[in-house]
């Protein structure tokens, strides 16, 4: 059995000479890795690459222990442009298409969590609710909210029907605060938390950077605190951080401690320079402790 399957397609940054031969990034990539690196080794990795580019994902996903990738084969990818969080623009060869039912094992649905962590919608309402009709699987969204317009890859706020639709079968939202706004057009993470639950979440989960997380299931509110390590930010943290929630997540932990976990290793994660080694576990418990102690209910 399947302890988390991470579904999502890959990406890969172009390289100096105009090719798209560097290192594969994206959300599915970094979430599957963080896993990976925790010591979850009944994992896998579903998602969309190239033929060419498939040598090369085997390879780097062994050497960071993603257990098992299931390639989906596209016929190209799409060369885009996005600013990172350091607002320095980010080429990157994307796949780009949809991950249709028929595409989707079905061994995977027995898994206890499938972690839904789309680059550029190719993961849509229809897929998830067939994840969530078919199989008993807990269902986390960590979307990056992007979209394809004119070949081109740009982040479009979120329509509310849209998102109604997909949220009814979604156990679980992970959003920052600026994902949060393009979803319900509120700004308040507070409200923003409110609102994806009204609109058919289970539960939703608001990160807000060094101010820590906003967790609401239906009745109260909880504050998770962050942990600052004063190193500045890096692309796909939020992935990290949603990799490390749904890690604790299947080992038991109460909902607001895999929370203060995911922000212990996010806070690790963004120090590292090394993405492929064994992450510093006695570093990551250490700071788990401590965030778990200031953890705030309202």
């Amino acid at each position: 059995m399947y302890s988390i399957v991470v579904v999502g397609n890959l990406a890969r940054l172009i390289s100096a000479r105009g090719a798209a031969d560097g290192p594969f990034v994206g959300p599915a990539v970094v979430a599957a890795s963080t896993v990976a690196r925790l010591g979850v080794y009944e994992m896998a990795l579903l998602g969309g690459t190239t033929q060419e580019w498939k040598p090369d994902a085997v390879s780097d996903f062994d050497q960071c222990s993603i257990s098992e990738f299931v390639s989906i084969t596209r016929p190209e990818h799409l060369t885009t442009e996005i600013v990172n969080v350091r607002g320095e623009t980010l080429r990157l060869g994307v796949i780009t298409d949809r991950i249709n039912i028929r595409e989707f094992p079905d061994e995977f649905l027995g898994s206890r969590l499938i972690l839904l962590s789309p680059f550029a919608e190719e993961v849509d309402d229809e897929l998830i609710e067939w994840m969530s009709t078919s199989g008993d699987a807990t269902i986390v969204l960590d979307p990056s909210l992007y979209r394809v317009v004119k070949r081109r890859v740009i982040r479009v706020p979120m329509d509310p029907i849209d998102a109604k639709h997909i949220l009814r079968h979604v156990d679980i939202v992970l959003l920052n605060e600026s994902e949060a706004e393009f979803m319900v057009g509120d700004s308040d993470p507070m409200v923003a938390a409110e609102l994806l639950v009204e609109w058919g979440a289970g539960t939703s989960i608001v990160t807000r950077g060094e101010q820590g997380s906003v967790m609401y299931g239906g009745e109260d509110f909880v504050m998770i605190p962050s942990f600052n390590s004063g190193a500045p930010p890096r692309c796909w943290t939020g992935s990290s951080f949603a990799a490390a929630f749904s890690t604790a997540l299947t080992a038991g932990s109460r909902m607001e401690e895999a929370i203060a976990y995911g922000s212990s290793v996010a806070s690790v994660y963004v120090e590292e320079k090394d993405h492929s080694s064994p992450m510093d576990l006695r570093e990551i418990e250490r700071r788990w402790e401590h965030i778990r102690g200031m953890i705030e209910y309202c």
